[in-house]
Parts: C-alpha cells; sequence; structure tokens
C-alpha cells in the first residue's frame, strides 16, 4: 500500500474543517476505537479506483491494535467516517484504520514442531475452519499455524488464513470471531493471533494459457545431452511444463520399468486433448495397464519448447558478443606483433579462453536445434488423487530407455544466503550428502530439505511442525487404504462414479454427474516447506522455496535421502491489481512412502506383498 503526500490544497481544505475532526472524533469514540493520529496521504491500494493503480487521497486513521482497539470495532468505524467524509464534501478520501506494528509485508517462518502452540493449535483447528467456512465460504485458501514477523527476530506463533485477494468480508469480525474459540483455551488475547493474509494454493492442473505465456529459461550453462534430474521437461503439445524429478526403477509383478518421477500434471494430457479425456485423467489418473491409445500415455520432451527456445536465443546472443570480442584481441595481438613487441600473455591466455568458450557454445547451439528431444512415455500417474489421511498424492513415471544417476550437490553449492535449522532455532544440521540418492526417507517436520527445480534451481527449507490445511481449488478423488474410490469431490460436492467401472458418471449433454455432497468441510492436509533468507549471521524474510515450473521435483534431505516429490506452492500476494507480486511461495509436498504405497497399488500388487516398487538406481 505504497502512501505519497498529499496535494497541499486539500491538505488546506481538510485541515480548516474543524467540525468534520470533531465529528470523525465523536464517531470514533462511540465505536470504542482511540486513535493516536489522523494523518492524510495519496496511496493505492486493491480496490482503490483504475484497480488500484492510481494512487488516491485516504484517511489513515493510527491505532495501537490490542484491547484497547479490538478488531471487531475497525469495521462499523471506519464505514462512518466514510459517511462523514462524504458529507462534507470529501468523496474522494478513502478510509484506512491501521496499526503501525502490523503494517508490513510479513515473512512466514516455520514452526518448531514441539513448540506449545502446535498442540493448542491441533485442538481447536476442526472448529477454526467449521467458522471460517460458516463465515466466508469458499474464499479460504489455507489454514495454518507459522511463526509470523517482518524478520526471524520479530517473529511469534500465528494461525495464518490466507484468503482470495480483493475478497470482501468483514475480516475484523471474522478475526475477533477465531480468537475468541483460541482464547478459551485459558490463553491471554493476543497470545495466539489471528493474520488474514491475500494468498492462495497453486493446486490447480496449469491453465493452458499460462503455460503459453510462461517464460522461458536458458539452460545453456546447465546443458547435458543426457536430461538430469532438476531439468525442464514437458509433453508434446505444450511449450512449458515442469520438472524431471529423479531418475528410479519401478517394478510391476510381471517386468521392472526404468524412467523418472514427475508430477501427473506436469506429463497431463496437452489442453489439444477432449475435455472428458484431460478431466478423466485429473481425477482418476492413468491406470498401469491403460491401452497405448489412452490420452493419459503422454509423450514427454527435454527441454520445454518454451526453454529450448530461451537456451538458444541466449546461445546465439553470447556468440554474437563472444566473435567481436575475440577479432578485436585478433587485432591487438596482430598490431603487437607487427610493432615488433613481445605478445602480451594475458591477451594470449584470454584468447584461448574465448576460443574454448565459443566453440563450446557453438556445439551447445548445434545440440539445441535438434530439441526438444523425446525422452520416454508416461505409463502410470496418480491424477487429482487424496490419500485416506486427505493428503493429497500427485506423480506420475514416465518410462525411458535410459536412465542417469541422481547426482547431489555439494555443500559449495548451496551458497550462505538461505537459513539453517540452527539460524531458525530449530535444530542444528549436519550436511552429509553422498554423490548420488541411495535411499529413502519420510517428511518430518522440523527437518530440513532441499530441491532442484527447473524454475528457480537449488533451493531449501524446513518442514513446518504442523500440516497446512488447504482448500483443493480442482477436483480431487478420495481413495481408501487399498486404493479404491471413494468419491470425486471439489469444494461443496462430489461427482459420481460408476461402482463396477471406477469411472466417472456422465449425463447426457456428456457432463459430469453431480450429487449433493456431505456436510463436512473438504480440505486437503498438507506438509509445507518453507524458506528465509540470512544477512550474515542474522535471518532476515522468507525467500520463495519455489515457483511455476518447479512442479516435479525430488525433495531431499541433509544425508542425501528422497524424501518426496514437490507438487505446488502457497503463496502471498501484495501490490496492485495487474502488478501483484509474490512473497512468499512455500512449497507443498508429496511424502514419496505415499507415493510408493499408492504405485503399489496402481501396479497390481496385494497389500501384503514384502515389494519396493520404486528403487534407486
Amino acid at each position: 500500500m505504497p502512501t505519497t503526500q498529499i496535494p497541499q490544497y486539500l491538505q488546506d481544505r481538510f485541515s480548516a474543517d474543524t467540525s468534520l475532526h470533531q465529528a470523525i472524533q465523536q464517531s470514533l469514540n462511540v465505536h470504542g476505537v482511540r486513535p493516536d493520529a489522523l494523518l492524510l496521504y495519496l496511496q493505492s491500494k486493491p480496490g482503490y479506483p483504475n484497480d488500484g493503480n492510481k494512487s488516491v487521497p485516504a484517511l489513515h486513521i493510527i491505532v495501537d491494535a490490542g484491547e484497547a482497539n479490538p478488531f471487531e470495532r475497525w469495521s462499523a468505524a471506519r464505514r462512518d467516517v466514510t459517511a462523514l467524509l462524504d458529507d462534507h464534501g470529501f468523496d474522494e478520501i478513502e478510509v484506512e484504520i491501521q496499526d503501525p506494528e502490523r503494517f508490513y509485508q510479513p515473512s512466514l517462518f516455520p514452526i518448531h514442531p514441539n513448540h506449545p502452540a502446535v498442540s493448542i493449535y491441533k485442538s481447536v483447528r476442526e472448529e477454526l475452519l467449521a467458522r471460517i467456512h460458516d463465515s466466508i465460504g469458499s474464499v479460504w485458501n489455507s489454514l495454518c499455524l507459522l511463526e509470523v514477523g517482518r524478520a526471524a527476530n520479530l517473529k511469534k506463533p500465528t494461525i495464518v488464513i490466507m484468503v482470495d485477494p480483493l475478497a470482501e468480508r468483514d475480516w475484523g469480525i471474522l478475526k475477533a470471531s477465531l480468537e475468541a474459540v483460541i482464547n478459551r483455551k485459558g490463553l491471554p488475547p493476543g497470545k495466539l493471533p489471528v493474520e488474514i493474509m491475500p494468498g492462495g494454493c497453486a493446486d490447480d492442473p496449469p491453465n493452458p494459457r499460462d503455460l503459453q505465456s510462461r517464460p522461458g529459461k536458458s539452460f545453456l550453462d546447465d546443458f547435458e545431452t543426457h536430461p538430469h534430474h532438476g531439468t525442464s521437461i514437458s509433453v508434446r503439445g505444450e511449450i512449458g511444463g515442469g520438472t524431471l524429478g529423479g531418475y528410479f526403477l519401478m517394478k510391476s509383478p510381471t517386468e521392472t520399468h526404468k524412467g523418472f518421477l514427475t508430477n501427473s500434471h506436469v506429463v497431463a494430457p496437452a489442453s489439444t486433448e477432449s475435455p472428458s479425456a484431460i478431466l478423466e485423467y485429473d481425477l482418476l489418473g492413468l491406470s498401469y495397464t491403460a491401452p497405448s491409445e489412452n490420452a493419459g500415455r503422454t509423450w514427454v520432451y527435454h527441454f520445454a519448447p518454451n526453454d529450448v527456445d530461451a537456451t538458444r536465443k541466449h546461445a546465439e546472443q553470447r556468440l554474437q558478443s563472444l566473435k567481436p570480442e575475440l577479432a578485436n584481441i585478433d587485432e591487438q595481438l596482430k598490431q603487437r606483433k607487427e610493432s615488433g613487441a613481445s605478445p602480451q600473455a594475458g591477451l594470449v591466455s584470454l584468447r584461448a579462453q574465448m576460443i574454448q568458450q565459443i566453440e563450446q557454445t557453438e556445439s551447445r547451439l548445434s545440440q539445441v536445434k535438434t530439441m526438444p528431444r523425446l525422452q520416454g512415455r508416461t505409463i502410470v500417474a496418480s491424477g487429482r488423487r487424496l490419500t485416506h489421511e486427505m493428503k493429497t498424492l500427485d506423480y506420475a513415471f514416465v518410462e525411458t530407455s535410459s536412465i542417469g544417476n541422481n547426482r547431489l550437490p555439494t555443500d559449495r553449492d548451496f551458497g550462505n544466503r538461505e537459513a539453517r535449522p540452527e539460524e531458525l532455532g530449530i535444530g542444528a544440521l549436519n550436511l552429509l550428502l553422498p554423490e548420488v540418492c541411495r535411499s529413502f526417507t519420510t517428511i518430518r517436520p522440523g527437518r530440513w530439505y532441499f530441491k532442484s527445480g527447473r524454475t528457480t534451481g537449488l533451493t531449501s527449507g524446513i518442514c513446518n511442525g504442523v500440516e497446512a490445511w488447504i482448500r483443493p481449488t480442482a477436483q480431487h478423488t478420495l481413495f481408501d487404504a487399498r486404493g479404491a474410490v471413494l468419491k470425486v469431490r471439489r469444494f461443496g460436492r462430489k461427482l459420481q462414479v460408476d461402482e463396477e467401472t471406477g469411472r466417472l458418471k456422465y449425463d447426457e449433454k456428456g457432463k459430469p454427474m453431480e450429487s449433493e455432497d456431505e456436510d463436512d468441510v473438504h480440505y486437503a492436509s498438507e506438509w509445507v516447506i518453507v524458506n528465509a533468507t540470512i544477512d550474515g549471521r542474522t535471518v532476515k524474510n522468507q525467500q520463495a522455496f519455489c515457483d511455476k515450473g518447479d512442479s516435479g521435483s525430488l525433495l531431499v534431505d541433509n544425508y542425501g535421502r528422497v524424501a518426496g516429490i514437490l507438487w505446488g506452492d502457497v503463496t502471498g500476494y501484495c501490490g496492485p491489481l495487474g502488478k501483484r507480486t509474490i512473497y512468499s511461495g512455500a512449497g507443498l509436498v508429496n511424502d514419496i512412502d505415499d507415493v510408493k504405497a499408492s504405485l503399489k497399488t496402481q501396479l497390481g500388487w496385494s497389500q501384503d506383498a514384502n515389494v519396493d516398487c520404486l528403487q534407486l538406481p
């Protein structure tokens, strides 16, 4: 909410209207709001004229939030002050009630799993979610306990609710209602506050228009003829995609397949396929026994076409820069030779380096011109699946003719700007990475993990001490512990499934048949990976763990063990409409144990079969 100084003529006119000032003070007294100051500024904000892109006059009523100025009184006070301004001829002035200590772009930090606030939060979160659902319906996007503050040294446990940007509700009343539930646990007011922020969860299948407009990324300086884990992939027919997670051996009762893991939504049928085929894939995935002509058996390529274009342009630009520089060095060496001077050692060395770089770039450019290259075909995928524990599954296995190893970074590759557990008070980190991934582990709250993704590359973060409850924005299929379909539903509804075939039922118009959903609130319970930056020895603020295009990245712990797969993110927004920026990008992840259990059922193994269906090469 950027502010600038108000024009002097408006400031003078406002200051001269003493009767207005008295009326505003009386109105605030009636509502029990005690202001510290009334300040007039120009500011922009979502919801203001011109979608918030133009600054308008706004009266800032500065208060100290707390028991003396409870939030539930703010909305009514703001409405009455706005009406007074209109009556006095100041209808162009907006009204904001603000506490400067809360007026900042917040950073979200992971909370320790053993923090006392975790048990309190778990005891009330079902009631909180029910109240949120009853009050604002499908406007809510996530509910989670985190540590929140301007920086790590100012953080404190806070229940964070992310809602649709620009949603209009009486947030003060909702906040007070939720904090009343918490305070019944015997906590003093404000000890475990609630913060409502604009933000959401990226769990939808990618919109084709988003894929088409997603900027390409150059891989010129990270180029290998055989794709490595963390690199760019896409399906035939789309120009954008996601990340090749890592290489594995997948064992069915009849054969062993070589290939790699990624997300189901990364290798979903192209947007040119029929809507019914795309919906069927999203909800039920791709069966291991599906016929070859099934739309879900997608052909997968490396790199994604938009990344091929970016890499090619980068190579061409580099050559356009290097060749004139080499010609200039040759001219300098020629002039020295003609003048009888000996060649300058530095120039000779630089010339050799430039020739080597030109040859390498030309070689890579010739290879890029043959891309995208076919890497394999999807043979099994989860679709939009929920486990019986209400955790999302989003995985796919792409069969390839050959596989690479899952080479791990070294300690030096991480740099020194990302916070480690000990810097956030969550425990010490021993980084003991082998050369390649050799084993599996499970996701544990409070533990440190890293990923290598197509967009943000190598980043690390800490698993939050308690799961986030998110409102799925896409339809999900809910399976029982044995892999049988229980229901297909979205927030507030479910779709009918044929009990014999396990496929969706359609009406005569070809639309999926709906039935009334039960009264419970539909949510998914997800592990969240949160990152933070540091400056020297001081933890500063949150930074993105992931971004669009990182989906499919493997989650690996400090011992080099595969723990899960990144499939989505929780994002917070700030700024006016059209210029919105993401100030947080926490990762949503699948536990690899859940992936293996689901794969075991998908591949046709019996539940009691003692077999490891997913192995590292």
